[in-house]
């Protein structure tokens, strides 16, 4: 019984991947007509004269101009409204904060040395 099932499912599979090489070949078919078609009827000439008269208009109208502004102020807003900027604000002042302590840090150290040889210059106390 089990040879059996295996058969079956054998038979089916092989079946299944012809079916499958079947559906390729008029896929490819299909395309192939379809490819024909378009250059037999001059279709992409016109596709792109319409393409090209659609660009035109819109150019003209201001509308590229106008949704490429909306997109710029979109951004802007996108940025303020996700922290973006305050984000890149913050870092730039912790960079200027950081470099400040360096230079902090450096000078207070020239000063103390300055005062430590000072203090060995200078004879000790009497008691």
């Amino acid at each position: 019984m089990q040879e059996d099932l295996k058969k079956r499912l054998k038979d089916v599979s092989e079946a299944a991947s012809d079916i499958a090489a079947e559906a390729t070949d008029l896929a490819g078919s299909a395309a192939q007509v379809a490819r024909d078609a378009y250059e037999r009827f001059g279709l992409k000439s016109k596709f792109d004269t319409v393409s090209k008269a659609t660009i035109d208009l819109l150019e003209n109208s201001g509308a590229i101009d106008a949704a490429n502004q909306i997109s710029k102020t979109t951004g802007e807003h996108l940025d303020t409204l996700s922290g973006a900027k305050l984000l890149a604000l913050l870092e730039e002042r912790l960079a200027i904060q950081s470099k400040y302590n360096d230079i902090l840090a450096t000078k207070l150290q020239e000063a103390l040395d300055r005062i430590k040889r000072l203090e060995d210059a200078l004879p000790a106390p009497q008691k």
